[in-house]
């Protein structure tokens, strides 16, 4: 399959895709206002608010390093 077959075949069938809908909790598909996404799984989706969390303190431990407050 050549490139122009592999763009082809992700535009018209794309992977599915999972939303954390922030006000209700639940995971959709559908994207939309107030949601956290996509995610490749339903479960990583379920779990969004976590991953966040967990990058957050990764990031903010990257900070503190390049600012020397390590």
């Amino acid at each position: 399959m050549n490139d122009d077959q592999n763009l082809e075949s992700k535009l018209l069938h794309p992977p599915q895709q999972w939303y954390y809908e922030l006000l209700t909790g639940q995971v959709t598909q559908n994207p939309g206002q107030n949601r956290m996404g996509p995610y490749p799984t339903e479960d990583e989706a379920r779990n969004a608010l976590e991953i966040a969390a967990k990058r957050n303190e990764e990031w903010q431990m990257e900070d503190d390093e390049w600012n020397g407050k390590k």
